[in-house]
């Protein structure tokens, strides 16, 4: 394994140019107690799969919540799995093999368990397994690889843990891969397959144990052995969040936040070599960070979802090159969306948590496409 620390000095640029385009819809899905959506794919044949978590079906203890929806935004399905403990949707991903993997946590028994199962395009379970976290198992994802397997990964303290599993949930192999040094705690592992077979796989450094925030990239084989590892650091906070592998070109893109103020884009080649590094101050708020990205396969364009622990959010979006392009956003919305989805038809897909989740609470979320910089603003609807 190679090991390489690298210094990059951060240059913040800002520029504003003028929004344009038109919004797709905007749709509100009112539940009967409380829902909210975790994590939502825009599938190949324009339909959206979201999930999460819901109340409205049970006597208390939440449900796994997944609804498909069309283009237009009009429900397909909606489904509902889980037992007499709390369960939700954690991470999904669309497989090669017309099925879909999701990947949720309960709380049986109070001790917490994570269970992945396959379900088919009409949401009825076709195979699922469940693990114990008696390892210490955290922030864990799922991906898609291309011959129709998963990739679960997850960390524990300084090393990250992978489990590829088939379409039956049966293990293909597991490795634990040690990418920090001895005392340095390792989270939000997030992971994508490259066109040559590897996998990239980012996770960032925890306060306490790093003089600053940082972030490794490791690239592992595709029976993941290490090939190499690599620890981005400087002089101040800059974290990852994001990793996307063109499938034109096979490089790769990194989207994170840094200085705890600005968008990061970092873009390397498949070997993991920095091509270029660039930080935008944002336009609608103020010290803004990254809260997730999405990438268009057909050009690699970027957008870049941020957050505020204060009031609003802002959407940046930028060419393949890391050129800003576009925002749109600010202080005063009262929508906090938490992911950002592209479809093929460039427009963007949030899912939003309207009101607090509170056990008790009466909620609704929505699902709101934008096109091209024009956010279509919507007051939460409040339920009786």
């Amino acid at each position: 394994m190679k090991l390489k620390t690298q210094l990059y000095l951060l240059w913040a640029m800002l520029l504003s140019l003028p929004s344009f385009g038109q919004t797709s819809f905007i749709s509100t899905y009112p539940t009967a107690n409380g829902a909210r959506v975790a994590a939502t794919i825009a599938l190949s044949d324009g339909n959206i799969l979201s999930g999460g978590k819901t109340t409205s079906f049970t006597t208390g203890d939440y449900d796994i919540l997944l609804m498909k929806t069309d283009p237009s935004g009009d429900v397909l399905w909606t489904k509902t799995y889980g037992n007499s403990e709390d369960n939700e949707v954690l991470s999904m991903a669309a497989l090669s093999t017309n099925a879909y993997a999701v990947l949720a946590k309960d709380y049986s028994g109070g001790v917490p368990y994570y269970t992945l199962m396959i379900i088919d395009l009409s949401g009825a379970i076709t195979a699922q397994r469940t693990f114990s976290v008696s390892t210490g198992l955290s922030f864990p994802k799922i991906s898609a690889l291309s011959n129709g397997n998963v990739l679960v990964c997850g960390t524990t303290m300084n090393k990250i843990i992978l489990t590829c599993l088939d379409n039956t949930c049966a293990t293909v192999w597991t490795k634990d891969v040690s990418v920090a040094a001895s005392g340095v705690t390792i989270n939000s592992v997030k992971a994508t397959e490259m066109t040559n077979g590897n996998i990239a796989i980012i996770c960032n450094t925890d306060y306490g144990t790093m003089p600053n925030l940082s972030f490794y990239l490791n690239i592992v084989s595709n029976t993941g052995s290490i090939i190499s590892s690599q620890l981005f650091s400087t002089t101040f906070d800059i974290s990852s969040n994001k990793v996307y592998c063109s499938p034109t070109t096979g490089n790769l893109y990194i989207c994170g936040t840094a200085n705890s103020s600005r968008f990061l884009i970092l873009k390397l080649d498949n070997s993991g070599s920095l091509t270029w590094v660039k930080s935008w101050n944002t336009t609608h708020l103020t010290y803004a960070g990254t809260l997730d990205a999405t990438f268009d396969p057909a050009t690699d364009d970027i957008t870049i979802l941020g957050y505020t622990i204060a009031a609003g959010f802002e959407v940046d979006h930028y060419d393949s090159d890391g050129t800003y392009q576009w925002s749109n956003g600010g202080p005063t919305f009262s929508e906090t969306p938490i992911a950002i989805t592209g479809d093929a038809n460039g427009n963007f897909l949030f899912p939003e948590l309207v009101l607090p989740l509170l056990p008790d609470s009466r909620i609704s979320f929505f699902l709101m496409f934008r096109q091209a910089g024009i956010y279509a603003h919507m007051l939460p609807i409040p339920l009786l």
